[in-house]
């Protein structure tokens, strides 16, 4: 596969930003991958750390990697609106560049960790833009991780509160109940428009009982979902061979 990064200014952050975009070399794309990054992560993480390239290079599909920093894909107290950087800049972008316009049907969405809930929250705040989900450990309750962090008595490696400087992020707002919450997005939305979810994690992964919850939750509400685990920690070891499986299904819908 053939590797763009495009770096220019952004009109919503007000700064200079990059996005890496994987291009299939011998066909146009059929389907364009967003694909979103952890919190410990950049932008193109997963194009070092996985073996995504190879998986997807006999595939005709783009794969964007935008980079949205620490933000939790949310726009935050301090000015940086990343999720609407996400939603409305990057696509305007890439179809003004990159000409890179697929129908809905081929469009998928998916993310690691943090990049996990924001894929799930770009699934489920706008059902219509894509066909298939693909969430990798992902974050499901940002409520409860806005107000108390992560369960590290499970694994000392989760990022500690302080860390996550949700002050900052949120200058004092409260996410349950609004529409960056997962939970108030499957009560409020329709579950049938959205797209298929597929979620896999490692079953010593420090977030595998909150992800258990939200697909059973997920299921529950009458939403398409299947859930997929092996043995593993939170980690790019566990996740790489997901990452294949999402590459051959993503293959067998084209």
């Amino acid at each position: 596969m053939a590797l763009a990064t495009l770096t220019f200014d952004s009109q919503l952050l007000h700064r200079p930003v990059s996005a890496s975009v994987l291009l299939p070399e011998n066909a146009a794309p059929k389907a364009v991958l967003t694909f979103l990054h952890g919190y410990t992560d950049r932008w193109d993480s997963a194009l070092y750390y996985s073996s995504l390239p190879r998986y997807c290079s006999n595939i005709p599909l783009a794969v964007v990697f935008p980079d949205a920093q620490c933000s939790f894909y949310l726009d935050t107290a301090y000015g940086q609106p990343y999720w609407r950087h996400l939603t409305q800049e990057i696509p305007a972008r890439l179809k003004q560049w990159l000409r890179l316009e697929v129908p809905a049907r081929n469009h998928y969405a998916a993310g690691i960790s943090m990049g996990g809930y924001g894929a799930a929250k770009l699934a489920m705040q706008q059902p219509t833009h894509f066909s298939e989900v693909f969430l990798f450990s992902p974050v499901t309750d940002i409520a409860a991780v806005s107000q108390h962090g992560f369960d590290r008595s499970l694994d000392g490696n989760a990022p500690a509160y302080e860390d996550l400087c949700m002050d900052a992020l949120l200058g004092g707002r409260i996410l349950q109940g609004t529409q960056d919450d997962l939970y108030y997005l499957l009560k409020t939305k329709d579950v049938q428009t959205f797209p298929h979810f597929h979620i896999y994690t490692g079953t010593e992964d420090f977030l595998y009982e909150e992800i258990n919850r939200f697909a059973r939750s997920l299921k529950q509400a009458g939403g398409r979902v299947d859930l997929d685990t092996s043995p593993g920690i939170h980690c790019w070891n566990t996740w790489d061979p997901f990452l294949e499986k999402m590459a051959a299904q993503i293959a067998a819908l084209l």
